[in-house]
């Protein structure tokens, strides 16, 4: 037994120079190749610039070389030619160990500062020059909103036809010309983003007003005697009242266009509020990034005030106010510099940001646009640490193959490799059990939220509407004898509005309904079908006076009997709404059956609509009728299409303003379906 494990000895000392010329050329292959494979592929990926790549390549050329030469040098000194097996394999290998990972560390340290050093500034002059760029595209969305707020108030201001109606009202109190002009402004208020419009006559006092503001600020009694001066349009500053509401008004005066000497007869204020307007054109950012932000500041005496708000500070507007000497505040250098401006600096938290700034023209304010310095610098410590991992992998890689000449210690190594991913595919699993159980949980306190809302729209909020419908008929049952005209108006509007407001909440349970129900699609006969729903509707039919013709093919098909009779029955009242003023109200029910599909329709000889509006008309709350002749909540159509949706089929309409119109009902057909 001994004579054998001596032969044994012998052979493998015999070997040991073969093995070792081998083993040297392997290791030297490998980590050649994953240093050049993965370097450049890093180069590739993280930098753009042919110039600088060149620079980094040669850079990294001598540190593989440097490294290479070092590690060849280890590992011919560790595996010289032994004279026994013995000496071998008691020459100790510390010093090789202990000066390969030193190596590593100082390759690490050399390629890390090379990189920072090559590419940190021109990183940073690329985030400049994408701050300057923002800059210069929020400046001119901004001017652009300003000059349309603008245009909107001397189109309003040279308008004739609205002037001389005006003037008529002012004058004489006529009450056309007063409906008028209300119309107009009011109109305007909804086609345009304004909040509020006010009415000023001459002398300063309220004519007329909508929205949330009912009376003129006293920030904007000045700004009146300027237009009057004046005669064009005057913009305020932003400013807030006594609410804390910021506001931005535009004063437009009105002049007589036949009587040049009255000078200005009124003034109309137009109002807005940035929140919703203006800010968002600041605030938006081309790209996701947790610390990069714009806004707009103005100069207050020796201070920087900040206009809107910001994103690590709430409360800012008109509130945050900072020092104008602080020169390693960007908003500060901005105003003191007057003009374009790009830097580092300290923002308003006291971190380090890259920024960029630039005058809005015609207005008191600057724009400022930055971002942390620690944000543009990640994707070059990424790069660092990328390049230092190749280098952990090299040299991991000498490391995986020394100890190839132990398969104990190699076989160990695996085991407990394996063991960590186990245990780590177990704790995978378990945290992922525990998110699927909280996702659930998750999902059905949102369910059970939304039942608890429809709950409470259902019974707690009608029944309030049901008092204010009741106790309104009653008092103008009891009472109306009572009120004068305008009384009585006033009650049968209340009990219009409640009466709209309810069937608003049915429509919107309705579409819920539509949206939660459980589709059940089963067997149906259409004809059957279309005669239960006429013989419910009969009353209406007859009170319209209407002619209804039903041709629809004999067919069973499968579909959801709730989704279709609900369509149906909204296109039936629809059809009935708006054909009530024809001489003879015509309804036509029909229905082919096609190939692969088949489709409804219901045809009226009513008041027609526009077809550049038909994809609007199906949106919920969109109506494309306002005539208080044609009441509606704008849902029934939108809870049409969602039924259609659901059974996998689509809804459309055809028409024509005053020729009537033709809403179809689209779903598919089973094979079998079809063949019957």
């Amino acid at each position: 037994m001994v004579e054998r494990n001596d032969d044994r000895m012998i052979t493998n000392c015999a070997m040991s120079p073969r093995r070792t010329a081998a083993f040297v050329t392997l290791i030297y292959a490998c980590f050649s190749g994953l240093w050049i494979a993965a370097s450049d592929t890093l180069l590739t990926l993280l930098v753009e610039e042919p110039a600088l790549r060149m620079q980094i390549g040669s850079a990294k050329g001598f540190v593989y070389v440097g490294v290479t030469t070092l590690l060849l040098y280890l590992l011919l000194d560790s595996w010289r030619p032994s004279a026994s097996w013995a000496e071998a394999e008691s020459r100790p290998r510390t010093g090789f160990v202990i000066a390969a990972f030193l190596g590593l560390a100082v390759i690490v340290a050399l390629v890390g500062i090379a990189v920072v050093r090559l590419h940190g500034r021109q990183t940073e002059l690329e985030a400049t020059a994408n701050l300057q760029t923002i800059v210069d595209l929020k400046v001119r969305q901004i001017r652009s909103w300003l000059a349309e707020r603008d245009g909107d108030g001397r189109a309003l201001g040279l308008s004739s036809s609205f002037a001389l109606r005006l003037a008529e009202w002012l004058e004489t109190g006529a009450g056309e010309a007063r409906e008028s002009v209300q119309d107009r402004l009011a109109s305007m208020q909804r086609a345009l983003p304004y909040a509020g419009v006010v009415l000023l006559d001459a002398q300063g006092q309220e004519r007329y007003a909508s929205g949330p503001r009912q009376q003129v600020p006293v920030a904007i009694q000045p700004l009146l005697e300027q237009g009057r001066t004046s005669g064009d349009v005057v913009r305020s500053d932003l400013y807030t009242d006594e609410s804390g509401q910021l506001h931005l008004d535009w004063i437009v005066p009105i002049r007589n266009p036949q009587s040049a000497s009255d000078g200005v007869i009124a003034f109309v204020l137009l109002h807005v509020e940035p929140d919703g307007t203006l800010f968002p054109l600041i605030s938006s950012w081309h790209a996701s990034s947790p610390t990069a932000e714009a806004f707009l500041v103005r100069r207050e005496a020796d201070e920087v005030v900040y206009l809107n708000e910001l994103r690590h500070r709430a409360g800012a507007p008109l509130s945050l106010r900072m020092p104008l000497t602080a020169e390693a505040l960007p908003s500060a250098s901005s105003f003191i510099s007057g003009a374009r401006l790009a830097m580092t600096g300290i923002d308003y938290r006291g971190v380090n940001v890259l920024a960029a700034a630039q005058p809005v023209e015609d207005t008191p304010w600057h724009l400022v646009a930055k971002i942390d310095h620690e944000e543009v610098m990640a994707p070059l410590r990424n790069l660092v640490w990328w390049v230092s991992l190749v280098s952990v992998c090299a040299i991991a890689a000498v490391a995986a193959l020394i100890v190839m000449y132990s398969r104990q210690q190699r076989w160990a190594d695996r085991v407990a490799l394996q063991a960590e991913a186990s245990e780590r595919i177990r704790e995978l699993n378990a945290q992922l059990e525990q998110r699927v159980v909280a996702r659930t949980e998750q999902l059905s306190d949102a369910n059970r939220e939304l039942e608890s809302f429809a709950y409470a729209v259902s019974h707690d909020l009608k029944a309030p509407l049901r008092g204010i419908i009741g106790f309104s008929r009653l008092l103008e049952i009891e009472c109306g004898g009572q009120l004068a005209g305008e009384g009585r108006d006033f009650v049968v509007q209340i009990n219009q509005a409640a009466t709209q407001m309810h069937q608003l909440i049915d429509d919107l349970l309705a579409y819920a309904r539509i949206e939660r129900g459980a589709l059940a699609l089963v067997p149906t006969d259409l004809p059957a079908l279309v005669d239960r729903l006429l013989r419910d509707s009969r009353p209406t039919i007859d009170a319209a006076r209407a002619v209804v013709r039903a041709n629809i093919p004999m067919v069973t098909v499968p579909l959801d009997q709730s989704g279709l009779t609900i369509a149906l029955r909204n296109l039936i009242d629809n059809a009935l709404k708006f054909s009530r003023h024809a001489t003879q109200p015509q309804i036509e029910i029909g229905g082919r059956i096609g190939p692969t599909a088949c489709v409804l329709w219901v045809r009226d000889n009513g008041i027609g609509f526009d077809m550049r509006f038909h994809d609007k008309m199906f949106d919920i709350f969109s109506r494309l009728e306002t005539n208080c002749d044609y009441p509606g909540t704008g849902v029934g159509l939108a809870i049409v299409r969602k039924a259609m949706q659901r059974m996998g089929g689509q809804a459309w309409a055809e028409g024509e303003v005053g020729q009537g119109a033709a809403f179809f009902l689209e779903f598919p057909l089973t094979p079998s379906t079809v063949e019957n």
